[in-house]
This record gives structure tokens, sequence and C-alpha cells, in this order.
């Protein structure tokens, strides 16, 4: 698994400075780990599901579908409605409903991904998921790898 957040890494690499990569990466982790959830992981890590209140969305080759239902498995996300709105306001993401597709395509690019810090504030209180950051880094790099 350490070698997917090395190919992470490296496509990130354009980001610039590798000090700032370490510490980004660094900050995700020890993120990920405070807000681990306890849902049932799938080991299917080309789809991750959103959970934004109750409204499930999956994600596949940064394709959003809404759904109706969880699996009994899944890679998962939990975030608020409001911390949602707030990554979109902060990402200058219309509120729509190509809002979420549009959020992960603003969030690839290198101008936001240094906004990393003020994202992951802005969904601390109500995100969460059962993902570690392994298994995390490989769901980016599936879905960079494909788009």
């Amino acid at each position: 698994m350490e070698n997917n957040i090395n190919k992470v890494l490296e496509r990130l690499s354009n980001v610039g400075n590798p000090i700032f990569l370490l510490k980004m990466l660094q900050d995700i982790r020890r993120y990920i780990k405070r807000h681990f959830g306890d849902y049932p992981t799938s080991h299917e890590y080309n789809t991750i599901y959103f959970d934004i209140e109750g409204k499930i969305y999956l994600i596949e080759n940064m394709l959003v579908t809404k759904v109706a239902t969880l699996p009994d498995k899944a890679n998962l996300i939990n975030l608020s409605e409001q911390a949602l709105y707030k990554i979109a306001h902060l990402l200058g993401v219309k509120n729509d409903e190509m809002m979420i597709s549009n959020l992960l395509k603003e969030m690839r690019s290198i101008k936001n991904i240094k906004k990393y810090q003020d994202l992951l504030e802005v969904g601390d209180a109500s995100f969460s998921t059962n993902l570690t950051s392994n298994q995390f880094a490989l769901i980016v790099l599936n879905q960079i790898r494909k788009n």
C-alpha cells in the first residue's frame, strides 16, 4: 500500500515543493485517522460512496451517480450538507445538480490542492470515513489514472 501513496505523490509532483507534499500527506493521514468510521469496507478500490445526510452518491471513474442505498460493504465518506456547501463555496463551485462532479474536478486542480488545509477544516465537524489513508490513496490513484 505504501507504494500507492508514492504513486499519488508522483502524480502530484507538479504541485511543487516536496516538503509541502509530505506535510499534506501527513496532515491527511492524521485527519483520516481522527475521523475513522466503522462501516464495513469494500475491497473494490475503484468506487467510493458519499453519504451526504442520507443522500447516497456513488463515484466511479470520476462519474457521480445518485443511488438509493448503500451496499452492505462500501468505501464510504460521510459529510454534512452544510460542509459540502461550504467546500463548494471555497472552491467557487455552483450549488446545482452537478455540484459533486464539479467539486471533484476542482479538487484536482493545483490551485485547489494547495487549499487542502481549508478543505479539511471545513469538513472537520461532520467528516468520517471507513478508509485508511492507504486505501484512500489507492482510490485517488485509480480515479486519477482513468481521467
